[in-house]
């Protein structure tokens, strides 16, 4: 009997190649650390947001917890960006950092997982290197916006390893230990902190039980330690009722909070605007997009060509698209059906990548996009897995030779790291991204607004109103565009054209706070006696207050100048206070002494007419 390889069976591989793995991945992605903050969410999450850019503040932490914000609840994150700001102020370079950081970590936390989870050393060192590699992993490591799915995904993968801890402690006794115990409260407690990073982690208590079913094989009564690495083929995917019933059981914490998450989601996101209406989207259209976005994934996965920061949402699909569509996924979920007993791997890891995407696949529509790369950070490690143990089997049955394989997969990994260097520089900055989507796609909404607002702003008045008139054209109801060509319109004096966009914009949406305030502003202090309105200027600001919980320093100044513009100058010195007094709360020392300016400007009965647009 031959004894077995050093390399199978020595305990210190896989930390060492982990190590190797995430050092590579640092590297791989390393460039973005010179990357600037986008004009597409990085301002609004931590540029411009009161709450983040001057760093840790008890102010802020309080707002991470009680309040949403751009449409989400992620307390954790909003305070990992917290932390970038305190360490690296707004310098670009540590927010880039800390993302990569976090993606290359993950990438060691997976190949340790699969190898704890399955015993195979380099089957979980293949699925961990392609998924760190893999360009579909750029838009959630290059944007610091994302940070969201990097610390996510870290806190998921934790506790993962601690509920394979605690599935290993159980099987070695009959009763639950005190250490069992202690790491099904891990495991939860992780969980928690991954719900509470991005919401994307409801679908773990699935995930959970389908590991029970391979390759723990809980669901058989199974109590034997965890997997050896020959574990994988032939071993069934089999589920006994009793057994099965006792898994479910003890899942239901984890079901309970995930339902929380997803409520709390809802709200967060309805209250943001960014749910999709009914009227907007029909039932049938999110089925059609659902099952075209699982089929497109699938390709983006095999041949990452063309990757795009935005894949415009269609109001329907060509039919034959979606038949395609319905007949690959009917035939791969057929097929991994029919050979779960032979391969259960296959059936496991796609049951992992559908149930994974159900959160952002559009049932309930968030945003304008069909699919989005970031969406697959998650689901592609269960299709990864099953991709690569099927061709491990496979190849071992037909025993093909080891350098072959060596080759191929050397090969396909240095495919997917150079086209990941490709793509990384679209993501430099904010032209380089936008002028991409628009070369993909020269009729996206989204990317013309991006692109015409970040041009007018370098001084390219001219082309970049042509873009924004353009998205306009393509989505009349656009309110974001039409509020950005206002902001312009009055930032250049031009305060006819300014209130007409502005109030154009509102026709599209009338509860859309940084509109209402910037509108306030200019009928609160514009310099142009014509186009000042006090009345209006309070009705606007007022909104824009209530809309925001009153969390806003900026806007409850714009509320004390409409004030004072109405001729209420006792009201608009409190107000002002006030607005002075939530900026110090968060060490924002400029629109401090901005306010208290103000302050005395009401006190002398004079209005504040002219200065700087209060933009947010």
């Amino acid at each position: 009997m031959t004894s077995p390889s050093p390399f199978r069976s020595a305990h210190w591989l896989a930390p060492v190649i982990a190590v190797m793995l995430a050092v590579a991945t640092l590297l791989l992605f390393l460039p973005a650390r010179h990357f600037d903050f986008l004009n597409w969410d990085d301002l609004s999450y931590v540029a411009q947001n009161d709450y983040v850019k001057n760093g840790v503040t008890t102010e802020g932490i309080r707002w991470a917890f009680t309040e949403s914000h751009s449409g989400n609840w992620h307390p954790l994150t909003w305070i990992s960006h917290m932390i970038d700001c305190q360490l690296f102020g707004l310098k670009p370079m540590g927010h880039h950092a800390t993302n990569i950081l976090f993606h290359s970590v993950n990438a060691a936390l997976l190949l340790l997982l699969l190898r704890k989870l399955t015993g195979s050393v380099w089957r979980s060192a293949l699925v961990a290197t392609v998924f760190a590699v893999h360009p579909l992993r750029v838009e959630s490591v290059a944007w610091v916006s994302e940070r969201k799915d990097v610390l996510s995904t870290f806190f998921g993968l934790l506790s993962l390893m601690a509920y394979a801890k605690y599935v290993s402690g159980m099987s070695q006794s009959a009763v639950r230990s005190p250490k069992s115990k202690v790491w099904y409260g891990a495991t939860l407690v992780l969980f928690v902190l991954g719900l509470m990073s991005k919401p994307m982690l409801v679908t773990w208590p699935f995930v959970l039980l389908l590991l029970d079913v391979w390759p723990l094989k809980r669901t058989t009564g199974n109590t034997s330690p965890l997997p050896s690495p020959q574990s994988g083929e032939g071993d069934g995917w089999q589920i006994t009722g009793k057994a099965w019933r006792g898994l479910v059981v003890e899942k239901i914490p984890f079901f309970a909070l995930a339902a929380i998450s997803c409520v709390v989601t809802f709200l967060a996101q309805k209250q943001g605007g960014a749910v999709a209406s009914i009227e907007l989207m029909s039932p049938m259209a999110r089925i059609e997009n659902a099952v075209v976005a699982y089929y497109k994934y699938l390709t983006l996965l095999v041949w990452p060509a063309d990757l795009s920061p935005i894949y415009t949402h269609r109001q329907s699909w060509e039919t034959g698209m979606v038949v395609i569509a319905m007949a690959v996924l009917a035939m791969i979920s057929g097929t991994a059906w029919i050979f779960r007993k032979r391969w259960p791997f296959v059936i496991t890891g796609w049951l992992w990548y559908l149930g994974t995407l159900v959160p952002v696949i559009g049932i309930i529509q968030v945003g304008a996009q069909a699919y989005a790369d970031r969406y697959t950070y998650v689901p592609m490690i269960g299709l990864t897995t099953a991709l690569i143990w099927l061709a491990s089997a496979l190849a071992e049955r037909f025993r093909a030779p080891r350098i072959v394989l060596a080759f191929a997969s050397i090969t396909i990994i240095a495919a997917l790291a150079i086209r990941t260097t490709q793509q990384l520089p679209y993501w430099q900055n904010t032209e380089t991204l936008f002028r991409r989507t628009l070369e993909l796609n020269p009729n996206t909404p989204q990317a013309l607004h991006g692109l015409g607002g970040h041009l007018m702003d370098m001084g390219q008045f001219e082309e970049g109103k042509l873009l924004l008139e353009k998205a306009i054209q393509l989505q009349p109801a656009y309110p974001e565009a039409l509020g950005s060509l206002a902001n312009r319109f009055d930032a250049k004096g031009d305060y006819e054209d300014a209130v007409k966009f502005y109030r154009a914009a509102l026709a599209a949406q009338s509860d859309h706070p940084s509109i209402l305030n910037n509108f306030a502003w200019l009928r609160a202090s514009c310099t142009n006696v014509a186009f000042r309105d006090g009345d209006e200027a309070v009705r606007l600001a007022t909104r824009a207050c209530e809309l925001t919980g009153y969390t806003k320093p900026l806007f409850i100044g714009t509320l004390a100048a409409a004030q004072a513009e109405a001729g209420d100058f006792q009201t608009a010195i409190t107000t002002a206070e006030r607005a002075a007094k939530l900026a110090d709360s968060l060490q924002l020392q400029e629109t401090v002494a901005r306010n208290r300016e103000l302050i005395e400007l009401y006190r002398q009965g004079k209005a504040a007419h002219g200065g700087e647009p209060k933009r947010n």
